[in-house]
């Protein structure tokens, strides 16, 4: 899988994305990747504070597939506010930090 600090990292330099990916490249992390780490993680709980009744679908505690199916699941209502939801396309992954469907 590929996420968004990686496409990122490829774009700077391949060769460190594939050095990360198979566990050759390691560092500390920066007060950089701290600063945006903090600010993504912010960034989520303020989303869910202004859009109280959305609905997490996220992937970390379980399976891609269980997330594509879970959001395609949330997607039938009429209305609905989505968390981390996922969406797959001929074999390209996206997820939406927020979706709001009306």
């Amino acid at each position: 899988m590929l996420t968004k600090t990686d496409f990122q990292t490829a774009r700077i330099c391949i060769k460190r994305l594939w050095h990360e990916k198979k566990g050759l490249w390691t560092r500390e992390q920066s007060v950089a990747d701290l600063k945006n780490a903090f600010e993504g993680n912010r960034f989520s709980e303020v989303v869910r504070e202004f859009y109280p009744d959305g609905k997490m679908i996220g992937w970390q505690h379980g399976s891609l597939d269980e997330a594509i199916s879970k959001t395609k699941l949330e997607l039938e209502a009429s209305n609905v506010t989505l968390f981390e939801a996922a969406f797959e396309h001929q074999g390209l992954l996206c997820l939406a930090d927020v979706v709001i469907k009306e």
